[in-house]
Order: structure tokens, then sequence, then C-alpha cells
């Protein structure tokens, strides 16, 4: 088979997105059985032969903002897919890329599939529009329930991670949905990459918590939470917070550290995977605090390097610690129950017995070459099916 990955959510500086499409152009680069083209966001038109079955597209796109470029010239993609000829596309960001590509494979043979990366009408539509109105926020997400029908429904299918994710598609009438979990490198991502020397260069020692923030610095991410409890935690055990990520709440954070400047590290975005992973290894506990997460690849990695995981108790994070018991809860965007959680944790003695279940369950299922034989053995069966209509409407769900 040819696979043909196009998304806008793809940046250089991205988290998720750009690890999946990272590790499944390794997987592919060690398939010669298949052909695979990835069409990144860029400046200029290029096309970039990693192996003989194996290309990287450059296609210029649309600055939307400092970090991602929107991919919308209908007849340059057109041109290109037809070049290439995919029997299957998998559309990675929803807002205007399925109408582009809808458009520019109109009479080729490639099966439009979707993957569900982000939880956009409850993150990016009600949670913003709530903040104005409650009313208007539940106005917004039914609005954006209906556009996601209109195109990621209209797909052949549409892949998911999480199971709180399949059943939202279920529940809005978005058909033929397969639930295909994500991986984590297990053998980067490693406790025994744990460092004294770099614990140390943050001022931490013995056994002083170390704190991990690995996020874009983004409200959804529970930055203000966050930043609202810390100085509670402080207070209580003396930990030290890391902060990792570039974003718009950077002038928040600034404000923060400048009236704060004890028990608070920021190192900026970390373009070095092996520098990643000695600090989630190095870390005691891991915040996860988006109650929007599709799959948490960050919150994996930090279980895969042996971290407790502080999360939010609703989207796909919640499931990775209530499955493998290796954290603790909080409502999302609730500063005193962040307190008090992170507080009860530090303090009750259970942090060594979690991050040693976090890293038995991530070795157990996350592994990316069978999260990725899983996605193949998928698209197989949605490129012989034909007509969608023959295909059954109901999920196809992964259990542990």
């Amino acid at each position: 088979m040819h696979i043909c990955d196009i998304n806008n959510f793809y940046s250089q500086t991205g988290g998720g997105v750009k690890t999946y499409h990272k590790h499944k152009l390794a997987y592919f680069l060690s398939r010669p059985e298949h052909e695979y083209t990835l069409f990144e966001p860029d400046d200029h038109e290029a096309v970039e032969h990693l192996a003989p079955h194996v290309r990287v597209v450059h296609f210029p796109g649309i600055a939307v903002d400092a970090n991602y470029r929107f991919m919308m010239d209908i007849h340059r993609m057109r041109r290109i897919l037809r070049r290439f000829d995919p029997d299957l596309i998998e559309i990675g960001s929803p807002y205007v890329l399925p109408w582009v590509v809808r458009a520019a494979a109109q009479g080729l043979r490639a099966a439009l599939t979707g993957f569900w990366h982000a939880d956009y009408p409850r993150a990016y539509v009600a949670r913003p529009l709530g903040q104005l109105s409650p009313a208007l926020g539940r106005l917004g997400e039914r609005a954006a329930w209906w556009y996601a029908r209109q195109t990621y429904g209209k797909l052949k299918a549409t892949f998911a991670a999480a199971d709180c994710v399949v059943e939202g598609l279920w529940a809005e009438r978005i058909p033929r949905v397969f639930q295909t979990p994500l991986g984590v490198d297990t053998a980067r991502f490693d406790p025994k990459r744990r460092d004294p020397e770099l614990r140390a260069s943050v001022g931490v020692e013995g056994d002083r918590p170390l704190l991990f923030f690995p996020h874009r610095l983004l409200e959804e991410k529970g930055l203000s939470a966050l930043l609202g409890a810390y100085p509670r935690i402080y207070a209580a055990h003396r930990p030290m917070l890391v902060i990792a990520g570039v974003g718009p709440g950077k002038p928040k954070l600034d404000a923060f550290m400048a009236q704060h400047p004890e028990g608070i590290h920021y190192l900026g975005y970390i373009n070095d995977p092996g520098l990643m992973a000695r600090w989630y290894a190095s870390a005691d506990a891991t915040f996860a605090l988006s109650a929007f997460e599709t799959f948490g690849l960050s919150a994996a990695e930090a279980m895969a390097s042996g971290c407790a995981l502080i999360a939010a108790d609703a989207g796909a994070v919640q499931e990775l610690v209530t499955r493998a018991r290796c954290g603790a809860l909080v409502p999302y965007n609730d500063a005193d129950a962040l307190a008090e959680r992170a507080i009860e944790l530090l303090g009750s003695g259970e942090l060594p017995a979690m991050r040693l279940r976090a890293r038995q369950f991530a070795e157990r299922h996350f592994d990316w070459s069978a999260a990725f034989d899983r996605m193949v053995g998928f698209y197989a069966e949605i490129v012989a099916a034909g007509d969608p209509e023959t295909m059954a409407p109901e999920p196809r769900r992964w259990r542990t």
C-alpha cells in the first residue's frame, strides 16, 4: 500500500503530533513493502527522499502564527497527489484541510481518512467562548460538532487513540471510528536515564521533589491552575518545578517567576529528545493538566520514564492514570484542588510505587511498532472495503 499523511498540525516546535509523524516515518522506513509520503507545511515546495519508498513533501503553507502553517493550495496539492497516487490519505487536522484534501483528491483512488488529534469542539471552541458566556460556549460546541460531521463524518474512516474520544465521536454521530492507541519509545524514555547531575543543576539534591511541566504554554494545558496552586505546593514541600515549552502563556509565566523566584526553573523549548528523556526520568511527578487530550503522548512518555502523573480528571490522560494507578486526578482548572491533591501526593510516600507502575504499564501497552502494525492492518481493511457504506458504522475499540 501507499499511505499519505497530510496534517496542518505538524510543526517543528510541535509536541505530540510531531512525535507521531516522526515515529511513523521511522516505522515505514523499516517497512519497504509499503510506500509512505508525509506532507510537511513549509515556506517552499520540495520533495525530500528518505528512502526509495519514503518521502517528505515540503508544501508551501500560509503562516497562521510563528509555529504553524496551513496547506491550502488545492491545485498544487492535486498535482502532487496525482504524481504519487496514494491508496489512502490520512488527514490530521480538522479545520480547512478536509475540504482542501477532498477537492485535491477528487478523481483519485485514495481512500480519505482522518486522525482526531485535537478535541477542538471543546478545547478551542467551547472553552474560550464559555469564558464569555456558558450559553455561548454550549452553542459554539454544538456548531463545532455539526462542522465535524460535515468533515470527518464524511470520510471513509476516522482514527482515535483514547476511549473517551471514541465515545465522543460516536455520540456525535461520526461513524467508522477505529481506535488506535499510540506508542512510546520505551528504550529512550526509561527510568535508567535519571540523572543526579541534571537534578543538581536546578538545585535539587537528595529526596527533594522535582516536578515537571513539559507542555506548550497554553491555557488549555492548565498553566493558570498550576501557577495558582504552586505557591501552596512549594510552601508545603519545597519542590522544584521545571517548565519546558513555549507559547502565548510565556508573559504570564514571566510575571509569576518575577514574583516567585524560588522553586521554579524555566528551560524553554527542548528540541533534543535525549535531553527531554533525561528530564522526564529525573522528575518525580509530571503535570498533565489538560482536560482535552486525545491521547497524551507527553504523559505516556512520562510514564515510560518512571514518572507519576498529576492529571486532570477528564480527557485521555485520566484513562492512563486510572488504568496504571500511577498518580493523582484533579478537576480541570481548579487551582485549590490541584494544590491540595499535589500536597497530599507528595506527602503520601506513594510516589515510588506509582512511578514503578507507570513504567510497567507503558512497557506493556505502548509500543510504537505495535501501534503502527495495528494501523496498517486497519488501512488495508479500509482500502479493501471500497464503498464506506459496506463497513460497519460502530467503533472498533482497543482493549488492554
